[in-house]
């Protein structure tokens, strides 16, 4: 094959447009999860609550964490790039003019919060950014068929995994186009992708906390999750037969209903973190240091969450999943409008840190492009032309990925953006194919 540069000038459209909004916002933005990506690139520590990925990420482009424009700046970057080698990439195959090739491109950045969120301290963009280039090199590797594309497409499966659990769906998918086609390379790389990032983070979780158990969905994520059941559990006094969980479901009764501090964030009630910092000391008064209660309070938490969600499953539907739903309906009228202080720890190091406030015009024109999406993947579903082969495997995690985060996280816009970001570019897919002046013998090509 041979390299073109034909993508540059996309690729510096992107940047302008990046340049622009940075000029118009006059700094980067964060989110609530951002402090805590900073603290674990300063501190050079491990979560049982937030993955491994993003905060080595701050700590290697931004020195430390000290210098965060330029971890802004390489996420920007990436973007521009690999939009632009995707442009590029769709104008060569769908013999697109000019024209309708920057009419792919403004379709790429139509939706306003994905450039707002790309210069922002958030893992979900960066992820975003991956499953493009996922995207682009299996492109490249069904037309060339050349093995390097397939190894470069594992690189990259595997180092999203890094970034966020949810990431796992593209190994998923792998695996199951291997057996859908009966091809071991895709059972067998899918297979060790998985194993080499299990092996490596749970080294790392063994080496700091003496436990590989490094999966955030079984911990305390879960159980903060479940929470959402404890005035049924109080009611009933729920008692199983873990001790363990016994134990915590005790000290849970044992408090009065305003003890709880229960808050509403945005559509998910939690219990907040003072019950596990409570229930970390009582661990650490029986003479166990902090490496070994965590471990013990992110394992046990983890049990009781699942006991709760075994047991009480209706209500938690009703009480969790259900408004979680609801949510996520609303989003598509309503961006999600973020009005809390920027972090003391980020506004210190960087005074330009912000957080965001939509003004009218893209409040609406942001609802209208998320409905047009929707309705237009509705449509292509109609006609059957997402299952255009040119499109497998990687878009199809876009509802897998909203089923998951239905069930283990609330759906903040930040949890949504990738599944946007990616109909975005399936949309654009869809629309080469059905303004292309060869579409029959598009599709009929052996590599789609």
């Amino acid at each position: 094959m041979t390299y073109s540069k034909k993508w540059i000038p996309y690729a510096l459209l992107s940047l302008l447009l990046h340049a622009l909004v940075l000029i118009i916002t006059r700094g980067f933005w964060v989110e609530l999860d951002s402090p805590a990506f900073v603290e674990l690139a300063q501190t050079q520590s491990l979560s049982f609550c937030k993955p491994i990925g993003y905060p080595a990420f701050l700590f290697v482009f931004g020195i430390g964490a000290k210098y965060l424009w330029v971890p802004i700046f390489v996420q920007i970057i990436s973007r521009s790039t690999i939009i632009g080698l995707i442009i590029c990439f769709l104008q060569k195959e769908y013999q697109l003019n000019l024209k309708k090739t920057l009419l792919i491109w403004a379709i790429l950045h139509i939706e306003p919060q994905q450039i707002y969120y790309n210069i922002c301290l958030m893992v979900e963009s960066l992820l975003l950014t991956f499953f493009f280039a996922q995207w682009y090199v299996w492109q490249l590797y069904l037309k060339y068929k050349q093995k390097k594309f397939f190894y470069l497409l594992l690189i990259l499966i595997g180092i999203g995994l890094y970034f966020k659990p949810v990431a796992l769906i593209s190994v998923i998918l792998l695996f199951g186009y291997g057996l859908y086609t009966a091809r071991y390379q895709y059972i067998l790389g899918s297979i060790a992708v998985y194993g080499i990032f299990y092996i490596s983070t749970g080294s790392l979780y063994y080496w700091r906390y003496g436990t590989f158990e490094t999966d955030i969905f079984k911990g305390i994520l879960l159980w903060n999750n479940a929470s959402v059941v404890t005035p049924v559990l109080k009611k009933d006094k729920f008692i199983t037969q873990d001790e363990a969980v016994n134990a915590v479901l005790i000290k849970m009764y044992g408090r009065n209903m305003n003890e709880f501090s229960f808050e509403q964030n945005d559509n998910r009630i939690f219990e907040d973190s003072s019950f596990v910092q409570v229930y970390l000391q009582s661990v650490m008064s029986q003479g166990k240091d902090y490496r070994l209660a965590i471990v013990e309070v992110n394992r046990v938490l983890g049990r009781v969450g699942w006991q709760i969600v075994i047991h009480y499953p209706a209500t938690f539907v009703k009480g969790y999943i259900i408004p979680n739903l609801k949510e996520w309906f609303l989003a598509l009228f309503t961006p999600n409008d973020i009005t809390y202080l920027v972090p003391s720890q980020i506004a210190s190091l960087h005074p330009s840190a912000k957080t965001y406030k939509l003004n009218s015009f893209l409040y609406v024109w942001h609802s209208v492009v998320k409905i047009g999406l929707l309705s237009l993947f509705l449509i292509a579903i109609i006609k059957k032309l997402v299952f255009v082969r040119s499109i497998q495997p990687i878009f199809h995690f876009v509802w897998v990925y909203l089923v998951i985060n239905v069930v283990l996280h609330p759906l903040e816009y930040r949890y949504i953006q990738p599944i946007l970001g990616s109909l975005l570019l399936l949309i654009s897919v869809l629309i080469c194919v059905w303004i292309s002046k060869n579409t029959d013998s598009i599709l009929n090509r052996s590599y789609l």
